[in-house]
């Protein structure tokens, strides 16, 4: 087994005169591949899986004036997660008469398969300290994109009893991905398209402040927003979806997996008290929100 790996890593750091700002950056790329993945004696058929990565981040602290103070980053990454059969066109070939004849073809029948992703995320804070109080606001957003394939039998399998059957052109047994539609629709015989293409955009915004009452009793309250909406298909192919005990055949537009929902308000309170010396006793309540699992 041969496994081939690239990795780059490049950082900056920045102070500008007088540190009003503090610029940081970063960039990495990753390449895995394996070259010989999908193996097959006949060396026209070897197929490779890939799996190419990047990512980037930027920042800047930016000290306003000596009472504001403003934190923006952004940041992208990607990964292709994929593999597919060589020659692709040429459909799986099984045999059932013996291990010492091997088809043209992979010697594993691996459905092709491809999973890639694309995130971009963007966060700004501002934070302002005046008296006894530090006000803290920041607001920030998710953007992915997922596109992905799994080819079942994309081409067909085809089984042959005896070698003479192969060389006669004569399968004992067919099978083949078709497509799924409303009643009468699969009598087409339609192979599917395995593409599929989805956005999952989330979002957030939060404003909070402490509050030091006496020298030793400190207050935090604050007020955050979440909305992780759904993940939507917006590919042209569109999946089939089950609903109140029957299957629905989407037609257009962009279809979400689910109903969102848009009044996610999560309240924050919190303490911190000293009675004497080093002992300090806090209390908190929150209201917290955890979106799902996003890969679907």
């Amino acid at each position: 087994v041969t496994l081939d790996r690239n990795i780059g890593l490049a950082r900056l750091d920045y102070i500008s005169a007088g540190g009003r700002h503090r610029i940081f950056g970063r960039l990495n790329v990753n390449r895995v591949t394996q070259p010989d993945f999908i193996w097959s004696p006949y060396r026209q058929f070897i197929s490779p899986l890939e799996d190419p990565t990047a990512g980037g981040v930027v920042s800047d602290v930016y000290a306003i004036s000596p009472r504001l103070t403003n934190e923006a980053k952004a940041s992208f990454s990607s990964d292709n997660l994929h593999w597919n059969r060589a020659n692709p066109e040429i459909p799986g070939l099984l045999t059932r008469f013996g291990t010492s004849v091997t088809l043209p073809g992979p010697y594993q029948q691996i459905d092709p398969f491809s999973n890639k992703t694309k995130n971009g995320e963007a966060l700004d804070n501002l934070v302002w300290t005046g008296g006894r109080h530090i006000l803290k606001a920041g607001a920030g957003v998710l953007l992915r994109g997922i596109d992905g394939s799994l080819s079942p039998q994309q081409a067909g399998i085809f089984t042959f009893n005896t070698l003479n059957s192969f060389a006669q052109d004569t399968p004992s047994n067919v099978q083949v991905s078709l497509l799924r539609g409303p009643t009468g629709a699969s009598a087409n015989l339609t192979t599917p398209d395995f593409d599929r293409s989805y956005r999952y955009n989330q979002y957030f915004a939060f404003v909070q402040d402490t509050f030091q009452v006496a020298p030793r009793l400190t207050l935090n309250y604050g007020l955050r927003y979440e909305n992780f909406g759904a993940p939507v298909n917006v590919g042209s192919t569109k999946d089939v979806m089950f609903q109140n005990g029957a299957l629905v055949f989407p037609t257009a537009g962009n279809q979400p997996l689910f109903t969102t929902d848009n009044h996610d308000f999560g309240v924050r309170l919190g303490a911190s008290y000293s009675p004497w010396g080093s002992l300090v006793i806090r209390a908190g309540y929150g209201i917290f929100y955890d979106h799902p699992f996003d890969n679907l």
